[in-house]
Parts: C-alpha cells; sequence; structure tokens
C-alpha cells in the first residue's frame, strides 16, 4: 500500500467524552440556594494506550425556564430581569446560587428550574510554529456534547416562620386571668395561615374553664394555686422551611392576692404619659400636682384600680393653695381643702383623679387653687377645694376638706366660700361660674361640678352621665381609644364636660398689666366654686368639698394644704 502516505498529527483522537461526575439536584429553600453539578472529560481506555493529553478546556453554563415555558434562557451572573432575585452568581461554573429569593406574596419564582450544561473549549490546533509532529498539543470539540446536559431541577420557595412579638412573664393573684400574647408571621411565599399550639409545664393546652385561646395567638389561663407554671407556644405552617418554631419559655406566677394597685397618666384629649403599678404592702403611691406636670396640662388625668381584689385604702387628697396675692396682688392666697378617708377600692373598677394646681383651667383666672376630684368610673365620690386668691391687702379663703365648705375671703367685697352639699346630694348636673352649662363666664358667683360626667363621645352613644360602659380602653373627648391604656377593667368616666374649673373670676374693668388682662382676685375650685371678690383688695372665696357616701372619713377641715398644687396618696 505505498500509495498511502503515513502522517503524524497533534490531534487527540477518539475524544474526549463528557460524562456526570454528579448531578445538580432539586432545591427547596426560603433563602440561598445552590445547585451544583461536576461533568469530566475523559478519552476511551484502549491497546495501545491512548497518548491524547487533553489540552481542552472544560467550561460550564447554567440555563433557566420559568413555569410552563417551552424554552431555556442562558443566565448569567446579576438579577434576572423580573424574578425578583437579589442577584446570581456562578452562572458559568459548577455551583450556581440564588441569592435574595423574593419574599411576600410574589410567585414570580414559582416554577423556575435549571439545567447545567458541560462544554470542552477545543485547543485544535497548536498555536506556536512550527507545529511539531507527535507532540499532542491539540484536543478538539467532546464527541457527545450536545447530548450531554444534565438533569433539569427546580427551584421551589418556601415560607419561613418569623416571630416578632414574644410572649412575656406574666404574675396574677389566684383566679385572675393572665394573658400570653405571639404576634407572627410569614416571609417568602404561602399563606398566611399559621398554627398555634400553647403548652403549659411542657404538655399541651387544652381549652377549658380556666384556659381559652390554647390554639390562637392570644393565650388566657388561670389558676386557684399558688406558684409558678412554664409557658411557650408552638407554631407551625404547612410547608414552611423552619416549622415547628418556638416562642421563649416564660412564666406564669399566681401570687395570693396582693394589695396592688395599677395607673395609667394620660390627658383628656388622648396623650398618653405613663402607667405603672404600686404594692401599696411595699409603700404608698402619692401623686402630685407637678408628678407628671398637671400645671403645664390640666387636663391630664390620673386612673387607678386594684387588678386583683378589693383593697381598703386609706387615702389622703388635698386641692390646691391659692398664689399669694393672686395675680399681682399682696393679701395671702387661701390653702387648698386637705382630707384623710377610707375607700374600698373595688377590683378593676376605674377610679378617675384630676389633681388641682393654681393655674386655669383648674385653679381658674385670677390665681386662686384648683379643687382635687376623686371619680369612681362617671361619678363623683370626693371632692377636697381649692384656695381662693388673695387681695391686695386681705387673704383669700381656705378651700373645704370632703364635706367641708368653702371658706370665706376676707376684706370689703370679699369673695364666698362654696357652699356645702350633703353627703350624696350633689345635683347631676353642673355649670360653670355666671351659671353657663357650655364654658366658663365672668362672673362673682362659683359654679357646681357636675355629679357625674357628660364627655360629649360616650354620651352621644347613649351612655348617660353615672353609667358604665362595660370593659373598654379610656376614651379621649374625640371618642379615640388610648391603646396604651389596659382594656381589662370596668370604666365609666367620660372625659370631657366635668364642670371642675368652676371658682368665680371677673375682668378688672379697662386695665391691662403689659398687655395681659387682669382680675380680681377669684374663688377656688370644688364642689362648689368660690365667689370672686367685688375688688382687688378683699380675697376670693374657697372651693367646697364634697363626698357621695362611699368614704369614710378619717380627717377632713378647711385648708391644710399650701402648697400650690394638690395631691392624692393611696396607702394600705
Amino acid at each position: 500500500m505505498a500509495g498511502f502516505g503515513k502522517r503524524h498529527t497533534t490531534l487527540d483522537l477518539n475524544g474526549p467524552v463528557l460524562s456526570w461526575v454528579s448531578q445538580p439536584s432539586d432545591v427547596t429553600t426560603s433563602g440561598i440556594a445552590t445547585f451544583t453539578g461536576i461533568a469530566t472529560a475523559t478519552f476511551p481506555t484502549q491497546t495501545p494506550t491512548n497518548p491524547a493529553t487533553n489540552t481542552g478546556t472544560l467550561t460550564y453554563q447554567w440555563y433557566y425556564k420559568v413555569g410552563s415555558a417551552t424554552t431555556f434562557g442562558q443566565l448569567a451572573n446579576g438579577d434576572i430581569a423580573g424574578l425578583g432575585l437579589t442577584s446570581i452568581t456562578g452562572a458559568a461554573s459548577t455551583n450556581l446560587t440564588v441569592y435574595g429569593t423574593s419574599t411576600g406574596s410574589d410567585k414570580t419564582l414559582e416554577g423556575l428550574s435549571f439545567f447545567l450544561r458541560p462544554d470542552v473549549t477545543p485547543s485544535a490546533y497548536g498555536t506556536s510554529s512550527p507545529i511539531t509532529a507527535g507532540t499532542a498539543r491539540s484536543t478538539g470539540n467532546a464527541n457527545n456534547e450536545l447530548s450531554i446536559d444534565s438533569n433539569t431541577v427546580g427551584l421551589t420557595i418556601k415560607p419561613s416562620l418569623e416571630i416578632t412579638t414574644q410572649p412575656t412573664t406574666q404574675i396574677v393573684a389566684t383566679g385572675d386571668k393572665a394573658t400570653f400574647n405571639v404576634v407572627a408571621g410569614i416571609s417568602g411565599y404561602g399563606s398566611q395561615t399559621i398554627s398555634y399550639q400553647w403548652t403549659v409545664d411542657g404538655s399541651d393546652a387544652t381549652n377549658s374553664d380556666t384556659i381559652s385561646g390554647s390554639t390562637s395567638d392570644s393565650f388566657e389561663i388561670s389558676s386557684t394555686t399558688v406558684g409558678i407554671q412554664t409557658v411557650n407556644c408552638k407554631l407551625t405552617h404547612t410547608s414552611a422551611t423552619n416549622s415547628p418554631l418556638y416562642t421563649n419559655t416564660v412564666n406564669f406566677q399566681v401570687l395570693s392576692p396582693r394589695e396592688l394597685i395599677k395607673f395609667e397618666v394620660m390627658a383628656d384629649d388622648g396623650t398618653w404619659y405613663t402607667s405603672g403599678e404600686q404594692n401599696l404592702a411595699d409603700g404608698a403611691y402619692t401623686v402630685y400636682g407637678d408628678t407628671y406636670n398637671w400645671q403645664s396640662t390640666p387636663s391630664r388625668t390620673l386612673c387607678v384600680y386594684a387588678p386583683e381584689k378589693d383593697i381598703v385604702a386609706k387615702i389622703t387628697m388635698a386641692g390646691a393653695a391659692a398664689r399669694s396675692g393672686g395675680l399681682n396682688h399682696g393679701g395671702g392666697g387661701g390653702k387648698g381643702g386637705h382630707s384623710q378617708f377610707y375607700l374600698t377600692l373595688k377590683q378593676n373598677i376605674e377610679y378617675i383623679i384630676k389633681i388641682g394646681t393654681s393655674v386655669s383651667p383648674d385653679g381658674d383666672f385670677g390665681g386662686a387653687g384648683g379643687g382635687t376630684f376623686l371619680y369612681s368610673g362617671g361619678s363623683i365620690v370626693a371632692v377636697c377645694g381649692g384656695g381662693g386668691a388673695g387681695g391686695r391687702g386681705y387673704q383669700g379663703g381656705d378651700g373645704g376638706g370632703v364635706s367641708v365648705v368653702g371658706g370665706d375671703g376676707t376684706g370689703p367685697g370679699a369673695g364666698k366660700g362654696g357652699i356645702r352639699y350633703d353627703v350624696g346630694e350633689l345635683p347631676l348636673q353642673g355649670e360653670f361660674p355666671g351659671g353657663s352649662w357650655l364654658g366658663p363666664a365672668s362672673g362673682y358667683i362659683g359654679g357646681r361640678v357636675s355629679g357625674c360626667t357628660f364627655g360629649q363621645y360616650w354620651t352621644g352613644q347613649g351612655y348617660s352621665a353615672c353609667g358604665d360602659m362595660g370593659t373598654v380602653k379610656f376614651y379621649d373627648i374625640y371618642g379615640n381609644a388610648i391603646d396604651e391604656s389596659t382594656d381589662g377593667i370596668t370604666r365609666g368616666y367620660k372625659a370631657g364636660l366635668g364642670h371642675r374649673d368652676n371658682g368665680a373670676f371677673v375682668q378688672k374693668s379697662g386695665e391691662a398689666a403689659f398687655g395681659n388682662i387682669d382680675y380680681f382676685p377669684a374663688g377656688g375650685s370644688g364642689a362648689v366654686g368660690g365667689d370672686s371678690s367685688e375688688n382687688e383688695e378683699a380675697g376670693g372665696g374657697g372651693g367646697s368639698g364634697y363626698s357621695n357616701g362611699d368614704v369614710e372619713i378619717i380627717s377632713t377641715g378647711l385648708g391644710g394644704n399650701s402648697s400650690q398644687y394638690g395631691f392624692i396618696k393611696f396607702e394600705v
């Protein structure tokens, strides 16, 4: 066969042949997903030994399609437009990583699938000259590179449970309900349906006379046995990757009923200030007119209640003294009425205190002192009157303690003290000075506090002035619930009209000091407001006190508080 020449080649023959070392697999995740595929390029085993050196380069490329699409697109590092992915890396490598899978209700990524295509980038033919025969420096394309794509694998996005608010330890008295709450949601795909199961001491709770909400996000439990139990909640979701998820384990502590009072401080306009509690067995709870700055915001309201049991409290209460000499006067202001009494604080019943100061509106115009008022729900229980303003040369009258008439001012033309109403005889409907129902008016005669509150929102809902609204949050004058206040007590106080700024005041005709209107020495406010002085020399009358009969008086009298701030003190 001498007609055929013998020629040497540098090209690897009989290959390469691509095969899989490992195929990619489906991935289920709520976050980062990684797909891995590894291929190899080899030459067949033969005799004599194949001299191929395989100088080609093995490369990879990932492809994708969404849902029912019939064609695959080539992946590139970065974003996949419209798919909600933060980024793609490894699009041309053995490891494809999908970052930042979409969250929420977007379902774009559902049905996303991938495959990996390996390829041999040939080195044929040599790149340097001269080409030396027999060096086998050249490798061509793989024999099977068009039929070696990997399996098509899918990406399944599952939701993840997230707890945003954990339950907290609860301490209650025997027989009282403790409430445990958990707030949770779903990130990623899927419905927001979460299942709850609360446990007590490690065992699943079931609803009973002492347990409710065992399979809800709010769990209530009570016990008649003193002690500590543990509580937590198991959250499950049919497809969440981290289901079940458990809350923190907290304590449910049951104590013998304590001498505990809780308090809330807010304003009738809806402003919230603070809340807290005090075990009276550990010490008294006292609030002065300047404790929460009643003087700058006289509409502030103190709510006190006993959450664990009825408490027989010893209460000391006083109205505010007038400023000495009122406004631009020299005479001494009257003192605020001062009293001590016992009152049974009924469990989970609202008690409201309005504390007087020596400024308007509680202290009225003309420097008089404001009365301090105690309500059970919407009904007046006890009042201590404020002192009357002093005149240029004469004293203002002292305010009356509980069930005590207001003191008269001194000097010619002085204001009379507010009259006393017998126990339980205070009229339902009050009035401002000057006899006005809707607002204070100038006049020499003091007004009268309403026996019950006429807040426009609740009365507009059909509730009587003295009636309770049931178990509700505290509502402001505009009919908005104050979310920070508890809704676990019976309320009857109606923010708004109450006729507490009822001390009489009279503007001095034609006079103004540095542009500010001046007044004759005014009467202090109280159950009935003191009368205004008829001139600038004499003092105004003090406001009177009152009792509806629910209090057992220890001591009471005219005056007693020389501070321009009223106060209330609770003791065992």
